[in-house]
């Protein structure tokens, strides 16, 4: 396909479930980007609060109901299965754009480097609310799955996403595994932020827990080489453990084991493990003090945030320019603050801290 001769069509895909209000706020932050051509669309799924009504609100969006509840990814996969684009930026139903410019910066790396399958939004949020510079675009082991871009082609020849034994945790680095062990590079846009609200809404983080345990350790059986499985397996058991005893976690943790030890058969059926070579790239970029940077992003950027509590502020009312506005008041020698006005800015945010923990947990092997 020449990509020269025109632009990449793009699909932007929301999977939600009863969060009708930030729904709202992520749709339009998804409308109101440059790039064209764009289309947004939203799968409910099962959703009992006003979803629905929205569909008269946003008139130019294809609307999709699930009268069930299916779960994220496998709406996730239905859009993408069934989209004819060429990219599928795919946005949590509680994050949204702030700049404007996100997915065409995105799409501009995509169209010139054919080896990167997917790119990374900087994910900021109410415990991490600092923005940081745009300039730079790193090679990295995975993407947030709030906020990013994948490349159809490349996901379609993965098969979309696997499902895993429960709703929550390693669908993501499943993917991005996968995606490097066929020779594709994942990129982040470092400084190009989404805000995810992480709003408690259908959140519970036993639960999550729960969740997280069974399909991370589901993951490694199914992806890991045959010689490293033993050790691989011991290892995860064991941090597992003592993560949940130093959190206070012990009976989710031991929950998630039993939900892995009754659909670990089926873990083995459906095992296709990567090369070593694949496992040792991810764990490289993992652990490697700082991501290898490829490339600069142009310099019609924000720059830093003169006050997280401000940028805060307008961020969760998406009112994108006057938080980039805040950003570019700011000259590119911009970090977190060290004073008492910052560091009580930075204690406000961390109402979601414990999400944080988990989320991070369940990222990387």
């Amino acid at each position: 396909m020449n990509r020269c001769s025109r632009s990449a069509a793009v699909l932007v895909g929301i999977a939600t479930h009863n969060r009708s209000e930030l729904l709202r706020k992520a749709v339009r932050s998804a409308l109101d980007q440059s790039h064209r051509p764009l289309r947004v669309a939203v799968v409910d799924d099962g959703s009992t609060d006003e979803t629905p009504m929205l569909q008269g609100e946003f008139p130019s969006v294809d609307w999709e109901r699930m009268d069930l509840a299916q779960g994220h990814m496998r709406a996730r996969n239905r859009m993408m299965v069934n989209a004819s684009e060429d990219y599928y930026v795919s946005l949590d139903d509680d994050a949204w754009f702030l700049a404007g410019d996100e997915i065409a910066l995105a799409v501009d790396v995509l169209d010139a480097s054919p080896n990167v399958a997917a790119v990374a939004f900087d994910i900021i949020s109410p415990d991490q609310p600092l923005p940081g510079k745009r300039g730079s675009i790193a090679v990295v082991p995975l993407f947030i799955g709030c906020g990013h871009v994948l490349r159809l082609s490349a996901v379609k020849e993965m098969g979309g996403y696997c499902e895993f034994p429960r709703a929550y945790g390693a669908e993501e680095k499943d993917l991005c595994l996968r995606l490097i062990d066929a020779g594709y590079q994942v990129v982040k846009l470092n400084g190009v932020h989404v805000w995810h609200e992480k709003s408690v809404v259908a959140r519970n983080l036993a639960s999550q827990h729960v969740s997280g345990v069974c399909n991370d350790l589901t993951f490694v059986v199914r992806r890991v080489p045959l010689a490293l499985l033993p050790p691989m397996i011991t290892y995860k058991l064991a941090s597992h453990i003592l993560f949940a005893v130093r959190c206070g976690l012990v009976g989710s943790c031991l929950r998630g084991i039993g939900a892995f030890a009754a659909t670990c058969a089926d873990a083995w059926r459906t095992r296709h493990p990567v090369r070593l070579s694949s496992l040792v790239r991810y764990h490289l970029l993992a652990n490697s003090p700082s991501a290898a940077v490829v490339s600069e992003l142009p310099s019609k950027h924000p720059e830093g945030a003169k006050s997280s509590r401000s940028f805060l502020n307008l961020a969760r009312r998406q009112e994108p320019l006057a938080a980039i506005g805040l950003l570019r008041a700011r000259d590119a020698s911009w970090r977190t603050p060290s004073n008492g006005e910052g560091a009580s800015d930075v204690s406000l945010c961390r109402r979601a801290r414990e999400h944080v923990h988990l989320r991070s947990r369940f990222l990387l092997l």
